[in-house]
């Protein structure tokens, strides 16, 4: 994060270059007056050299980046464009100082994080200092106050996978997590806390916990600290740093301080914590499968259901078993995508026909193969119909409800201590004097 003072001529710097030096990247980056956000993929020597450029312009130097060797390409096309805020954060970023280092959290390396989220646990911070046995013994009669670990993510990520001892997210999008804008408050696990308590803040890259911190700042929290890179970075070095001989002891030390895998924004959707941590096509959730409750299996799925599409977790015979939807009513609902392949993605629609009609792609005597192929044309065309609109739409509504209940709230707050105001006023004009 930067600051920018002429962002789009930025913009136009970097669309020739892409243009020019690595027409073949596909990705999200985004450049606003804040800095820049991005994901992409691309060949190993132009996604690292477009990095290496951008690290080279006013104000970028010391750019912090990170790549991985991914089969292929992970996003569809090349979205290169301007964004008023790098997060979809309510009420937006101008008036958080989101540029200034030290208005931010504390950064803090993975090897450093570790060490801290052992004493965040509950059974590290039971242990008596042996250390401290000079000290008088009413100094260790107060507990220190353990550190309390923040997932500044949604609640789906955390179900993919989350670092031990983070309490699961209540919003289900970014935008609504608590700011100015909805109410004043402060994410739930924070409520009540002193101000003092040391708070580590995680996520999946390390820029929303970056820009949340500063918020938090201003609501009088002073002892944060963040994962310097995200859960990336920590996955990374859990990778890099320890030798062959102990990389099998560091792994299980590591399993006990992160549960599950890592939900990602791109074609993967989830990644494993280790490359040697699960075996292929079984990428374990750290929740359970919404449906039979027993261990759940990524990536998740949105409900085959076009009018439901909830996002969900399940196993992989529960994926199959319900034909990719959420619930029982949703198997009878009209509006159904294609069955689901074993490991959960959709099939194709073609791959559908073929097997309703005997699966060899000939068409019988009875024309069974035209007829099913007329059925699925038919569904193809209801599905293509205003679900998305719809969706969007009932989305906007509740996020307008959400804005307005919580102005309600806001409102309702001032009232009641105007009142109490005016009664203690009007008490302490009651008094007799002297």
């Amino acid at each position: 994060m930067t600051a920018v003072e002429q962002p789009f001529k930025m913009l136009r710097r970097h669309q020739r270059w892409v243009r020019d030096n690595g027409g073949a990247l596909r990705g999200r980056v985004y450049l606003s007056t804040q800095g820049i956000n991005a994901q992409y993929s691309g060949e190993v020597d132009a996604a690292h050299a477009y990095a290496q450029w951008v690290g080279q312009q006013p104000g970028f130097e010391g750019l912090r980046w990170s790549s991985q060797d991914v089969d292929g390409h992970q996003f569809p096309r090349m979205r290169l464009q301007f964004k008023p805020n790098l997060v979809s954060l309510a009420g937006g970023m101008t008036s958080l100082p989101v540029t200034e280092p030290q208005a931010r959290a504390t950064p803090l390396a993975p090897g450093q994080w570790r060490e801290m989220l052992r004493d965040a646990l509950p059974a590290a911070s039971s242990a008596i200092d042996p250390g401290a046995g000079a000290a008088d013994p009413g100094e260790g009669a107060a507990e220190r106050v353990r550190p309390l670990v923040l997932d500044v993510r949604n609640a789906y990520e955390w179900d993919a996978g989350h670092f031990q001892g983070a309490e699961r997210p209540l919003e289900d999008h970014f935008a609504q997590t608590p700011t100015e804008a909805r109410g004043g408050e402060v994410p739930a696990p924070l409520r009540g806390r002193p101000e003092d308590t040391p708070v580590m803040m995680y996520c999946t890259g390390g820029i929303r916990c970056d820009i949340y911190s500063t918020y938090l700042r201003q609501k009088g929290f002073t002892n944060l600290y963040t994962l310097e890179g995200g859960v990336h970075a920590y996955m990374r070095w859990q990778r890099e740093a320890a030798a062959p001989a102990a990389a099998e002891a560091r792994e299980e030390e590591d399993r006990s301080l992160w549960n599950g895998s890592l939900f990602v924004f791109d074609n993967r959707m989830a990644i494993p914590p280790s490359d040697a941590s699960v075996r292929e096509g079984d990428l374990p959730a750290a929740a359970a499968c919404a449906l039979c409750g027993g261990g759940a299996h990524l990536p998740h799925l949105n409900c085959a259901n076009l009018d439901c599409n909830r996002l969900f977790l399940a196993c992989n015979a529960c994926k199959v078993d319900h034909r990719g939807c959420c619930c029982e009513v949703c198997l009878s609902a009209p509006r159904l995508l294609r069955a689901p392949k074993a490991q959960g993605y959709y099939g194709l629609w073609h791959a559908a026909a073929a097997a309703a009609g005997g699966g060899d792609g000939e068409v019988d005597a009875s024309g069974s193969r035209a007829a099913a192929q007329a059925e699925l044309d038919q569904r193809i065309a209801a599905g293509r119909g205003n679900g998305r609109l719809l969706r969007r739409r009932r989305r906007r509504e509740r996020l307008r409800a959400e804005h307005s209940a919580a102005k309600d709230e806001a409102l309702r707050r001032r009232r009641l201590i105007n009142e109490a105001m005016e009664r203690r006023e009007a008490c302490a004009a009651a008094e007799p004097a002297g």
